[in-house]
């Protein structure tokens, strides 16, 4: 499971249409209500067995924690962790118009 984005990286300018975008990571913190991912870009899926062009961490806390990774809402929607981080990471802006992949 992935998501492809049109990436772009205000730091460097790096601009990549298509890009491949990968959960490397998840800690989950029930008892904080918090969750940690961790993502891999790629300039494409082919990619990704090579070195990322960008990892970037993203926090999942709260309300969101409650909306998207609570055990009881995962029960509800019939999906596994993982599928709703991805859920999750395309309501943020820079995920705006992904697709998974």
């Amino acid at each position: 499971m992935a998501i492809k984005i049109d990436f772009n990286d205000s730091t460097t300018g790096l601009s990549v249409t298509d890009a491949y975008g990968r959960i490397e990571k998840i800690e989950l913190f029930p008892q904080k209500r918090l969750s940690l991912l961790v993502v891999s870009f790629y300039n494409s899926e082919g990619d990704k067995g090579k070195l990322p062009i960008k990892e970037q961490a993203y926090k999942i806390y709260g309300a969101n924690y409650d909306q998207y990774l609570d055990a009881t809402e995962l029960a509800k929607a019939g999906k596994s962790g993982i599928e709703r981080a991805y859920v999750f990471l395309k309501t943020l802006p820079e995920f705006d118009g992904g697709v998974d992949v």
